[in-house]
């Protein structure tokens, strides 16, 4: 034998057939399923991405507040991030409430948008982000019930 060739057969037999080029039953309904599951997500995912963009323009638009004391340059910034970002098509500025508890600042964003994939028919889809300030001035997710109005410090 001749040194540096291998004469070792390219496939080895196994029990298990060669692959013939193919497709079994379970390879077909898994590329169903993903066909699907790429369609809905041309309609679902969108609302989604913009409510993780919400969820950053309301603690930018809290944290202006914070620093600039003024409750109107809060309300431009989340007004001026919403075009800017382009999620006017799902919610606007009236869609968002600013309250003034104390010394504890709210920020609450809630809308709803309507989803329909051809076929499957109509989706109402609800979103919520709640931030507030504490009086130490921290940023924290709200929770519990969303003041109804400002109360102010007394």
């Amino acid at each position: 034998m001749k040194p540096g060739i291998n004469r070792q057969p390219l496939l080895r037999r196994s029990g298990k057939r060669a692959a013939s080029g193919r497709m079994n039953l379970g390879q077909i309904l898994g590329l169903l399923c993903l066909a699907g599951v790429l369609f809905l997500a041309r309609y679902f995912l969108p609302p989604w991405m913009a409510w993780f963009e919400v969820r950053g323009i309301v603690t930018d638009a809290l944290e202006t507040w914070k620093e600039t004391g003024s409750r109107g340059k809060a309300e431009d910034r989340l007004a001026e991030l919403l075009e800017e970002k382009k999620l006017l098509r799902y919610l606007g500025p009236d869609d968002c409430a600013f309250r003034h508890t104390g010394l504890i600042r709210h920020l609450k964003c809630s809308w709803q948008v309507l989803v329909v994939p051809p076929g499957v028919g109509e989706t109402w889809l609800s979103f919520d982000v709640y931030k507030l300030i504490d009086a130490d001035g921290f940023l924290e997710n709200g929770s519990g019930p969303f003041p109804p109005h400002d109360l102010n410090p007394g």
